[in-house]
C-alpha cells in the first residue's frame, strides 16, 4: 500500500519505522476485529469531516480508511482543548476526538511543557496511526501536581511508582 508511509511519518526516527510504533494493522486475535478503525470512521462520517486538525499546531490531517488512520495519533478527551476537537459519545459518555500530529509527536512541530514543572511532554512514547481512549498529555504524569485533583489539590495517586502505572 502506497500510503503505508506518507512524507510526515519519514520524520519519524528511522528506529520507528516498523509496526510496532505505527499502527499498520489490527492485531486483535480472529483478524477482522477492527473496533478503534470503525469507531473513529463512523465519527468522523457522522460528522462529515475527513480531515482532522493538530491540536497543538492546527495542521490538517487526511483520516485513511485503513491503517495508519491518520499521520499522527487519535485521543480521547473529557476536555474540548481547542475547537478542532470533535465531540462524541464513547460507552454513554460525552468525549472529545482529537489529534495530534506526528511532528508535535515527536516535538518537531511544537514542544509542550508541564505548566508547572516545565518539563517537556513525550509525545513519541504513543503509537502513530491509531486511537488511545484516554487523554495523552494526562496519561504519564511528570510532577505531583499533575496527580492532583483539581478542585481539592489531594493527591489522586499515592506515589510515583503508582503514577507509572496510571495509563
Amino acid at each position: 500500500d502506497a500510503r503505508t508511509i506518507t512524507r510526515s511519518l519519514w520524520r519519524c526516527p528511522k528506529q520507528k519505522l516498523n509496526p510496532y510504533h505505527i499502527k499498520m494493522e489490527d492485531e486483535t486475535y480472529g483478524g477482522n476485529y477492527d473496533e478503534n478503525r470503525n469507531f473513529v470512521l463512523s465519527n468522523l462520517t457522522n460528522h462529515k469531516v475527513h480531515t482532522v486538525h493538530c491540536l497543538l499546531c492546527l495542521r490538517s490531517l487526511p483520516v485513511y480508511d485503513r491503517y495508519p488512520l491518520i499521520d499522527g495519533t487519535f485521543f480521547l478527551s473529557v476536555h474540548k482543548s481547542h475547537k478542532s476537537a470533535i465531540e462524541i459519545l464513547h460507552n454513554g459518555y460525552n468525549r472529545y476526538l482529537c489529534a495530534v500530529c506526528v511532528g508535535c509527536l515527536h516535538g518537531y512541530s511544537a514542544k509542550v511543557h508541564c505548566k508547572f514543572c516545565k518539563e517537556e511532554w513525550q509525545g513519541d512514547l504513543f503509537q502513530l496511526g491509531t486511537l488511545y481512549s484516554f487523554d495523552i498529555f494526562a496519561a504519564n504524569p511528570c510532577c505531583v501536581k499533575r496527580t492532583q485533583c483539581n478542585t481539592c489539590n489531594a493527591n489522586v495517586l499515592k506515589d510515583r511508582v503508582e503514577a507509572s502505572f496510571s495509563w
